[in-house]
């Protein structure tokens, strides 16, 4: 999707924000990643790679001690894990800006090292359900941006591009199907805002224009357009794979039912473990498949 990089004559490349170049010897290190799974926060997703290698390594190699994941390139901006030579784990901070700067790295590097065209792209996090119950794990059906619309916008050469923002529906099925059943999920829309406050109907910024009663009719127009959960990265990384023909799901839990309030606010412990439920969901699937239980699809 690029003409300018990867030509003869193209200088090395180097991926600031990782640590690595083009030049480095990529594809011995990530040719045969089949899986990127990606999140905001550091520790969540080192301690979901440590799971997740010990997942893996028990359904291989049963009764010895697991390889532990290994960092990639250097970590004082997103920090990239391989778990194995198939799965890279990764944080892409928070917001879509933050987002955007590691899928352009992460994927010239795939791209660089001759991994799989079809390598999945999975995002976990947290939301805010809409009349979603806490502690639900919302597999997203599509994305939505602020004006109801599955478009991400982004102004480029000082024009408006709107790119469209779909998800792989076979990898979403796939993803529910492999759910521990004690893990409740729900299939809906996204709302995918620009940030935590205002573009997401809360009271309690330090700005604040519109009424509890304008909140609520917004609230209720969501509920009725399908939408189930409202977080702040979704639309950037859907537009993202869906211009490169990435295959790629949404998997996030929620912390509250923003038709009762805006502040996260439940027990400490409890919040722990509704933020584990997406990665067990998505760490199911992804030994299901790469431990030869089905082939995996993801169109």
């Amino acid at each position: 999707a690029n003409p300018h990089i990867n030509l003869p004559t193209s200088p090395p490349d180097f991926l600031y924000h990782l640590g690595l170049t083009s030049t480095d010897n990529l594809p011995a290190r990530f040719a045969a990643v089949r899986f990127v799974i990606l999140g905001g926060r550091a520790a969540r997703m080192a301690r979901f790679a440590a799971e997740l290698a010990e997942s893996l390594h028990a359904k291989t190699v049963p009764a010895t001690a697991a390889p532990p994941p290994t960092p990639v390139g250097k970590s004082d901006r997103f920090q990239i894990i391989a778990v194995g030579p198939h799965v890279l784990v990764g944080t892409h901070g928070i917001g879509m800006a933050s987002c955007s700067v590691l899928l352009h790295e992460l994927t010239k590097l795939l791209h660089y090292a001759g991994a799989r065209p079809d390598t999945a792209f999975i995002r976990i996090g947290s939301s805010g359900g809409i009349a979603t119950p806490p502690g639900s794990v919302v597999i997203s059906s599509g994305v939505l941006n602020g004006l109801l619309q599955p478009f991400h916008e982004i102004a480029i050469l000082g024009s408006r591009v709107l790119r469209p923002a779909h998800l792989s529906r076979t990898l979403a099925a796939a993803l529910a199907a492999a759910a521990p059943p004690d893990v409740p999920t729900v299939s809906g829309l996204t709302l995918s805002a620009e940030c935590f406050y205002e573009g997401q109907a809360r009271l309690d910024g330090a700005i604040c224009e519109f009424s509890p009663g304008d909140r609520r009719a917004f609230l209720e127009a969501l509920r009725r357009k399908g939408v189930v959960n409202m977080e702040m990265e979704a639309l950037q990384f859907a537009a993202f794979t869906t211009r490169l023909g990435i295959p790629a799901a949404v998997v996030c839990a929620t912390f509250l039912n923003r038709m009762e309030g805006d502040q996260v606010d439940a027990p400490e412990e409890e919040i722990a473990s509704w933020d584990e439920r997406p990665g067990r969901v998505v760490a199911a699937y992804v030994v299901k498949a790469l431990g030869g239980g089905e082939e995996r699809t993801t169109g």
